[in-house]
C-alpha cells in the first residue's frame, strides 16, 4: 500500500484544484494535511481517483468551511456576555394652542379750581366818586375722574413637524456566566485553528485508520 506521500509525490498536483473559500490559503492547507498525515494510508489507492474525490470533498464542504472562516473576524468582547443595539426612528407632528388673558386697567383724572372777587361800586347824584356798594367772592373747583377696566384673551396657533433617529447600545456581562468562565471560553477559541480542523477531518474520511 501507498501512503499519503507517496500519492502526492506521483502527482504533485493531486490537491491543487480543491475548492476553498475566499482567504484560506491552498499552500498552507495542503502542508498541514501532509504534516499530519503523509505516513497514513489512503482508501484511494489510485492517484486519479484520490484527486477526483478529494475535489468532491471540498465542493460539498465549501460553505462549511466559508461559514468556519467568518467565525475567526468576529468582532466582540470575550468578557460580555449581552449586547443589544437598537435603532428608533421618531416621528413627531401635531398642532397646539397657546392662549393668553390680558388684564386692562386704565385711570385718569382732571381738577380745576378757581377763586374770584366781584365789586359793585355806585356814585351818588351830588357825588363826583364812585363809592363801593357791594362786594361779593367767589370760589369754584372742578373735579373729574374716570376709571376703566378690561380684558383680552390672545389665542396663538402653532404646528410642530418633527423626526429624528436615535441609536442605543446596552452591553456587558448580565452575570450568567463568570468573567473568569468566558475567558476560558475565549482561550478555546483561540485555540482553535481551520488549517488544523479541515486537515484533520479530511484525513479521517480518506485515511485508513492505522497508525
Amino acid at each position: 500500500m501507498v501512503t499519503l506521500l507517496n500519492l502526492m509525490q506521483e502527482d504533485p498536483e493531486i490537491l491543487s484544484n480543491i475548492t476553498l473559500p475566499e482567504g484560506v490559503d491552498r499552500e498552507t492547507l495542503v502542508n498541514q494535511i501532509l504534516f499530519e498525515g503523509c505516513t497514513l494510508f489512503p482508501i484511494y489507492q489510485d492517484p486519479k481517483l484520490f484527486k477526483s474525490m478529494a475535489e468532491h470533498y471540498f465542493r460539498m464542504r465549501e460553505q462549511i468551511h466559508a461559514e468556519l472562516f467568518k467565525t475567526l473576524a468576529y468582532d466582540y468582547d470575550p468578557l460580555e456576555n449581552y449586547d443589544r443595539v437598537e435603532d428608533r426612528t421618531r416621528s413627531d407632528s401635531g398642532n397646539e394652542n397657546v392662549t393668553r388673558n390680558l388684564a386692562r386697567e386704565e385711570t385718569a383724572g382732571t381738577g380745576t379750581v378757581s377763586n374770584g372777587k366781584t365789586e359793585t361800586k355806585v356814585s351818588a347824584f351830588n357825588e363826583d366818586g364812585y363809592q363801593p356798594q357791594n362786594l361779593t367772592e367767589s370760589e369754584s373747583s372742578t373735579n373729574t375722574d374716570s376709571n376703566s377696566e378690561g380684558s383680552e384673551d390672545e389665542t396663538t396657533a402653532r404646528r410642530h413637524d418633527g423626526s429624528g433617529t436615535e441609536h442605543a447600545r446596552i452591553h456587558g456581562n448580565i452575570g450568567v456566566t463568570t468573567s473568569q468562565q468566558m475567558l476560558e471560553a475565549q482561550r478555546n477559541v483561540v485555540k482553535f485553528s481551520l488549517y488544523e480542523f479541515i486537515a484533520s477531518h479530511f484525513l479521517k474520511t480518506f485515511m485508513i485508520g492505522i497508525y
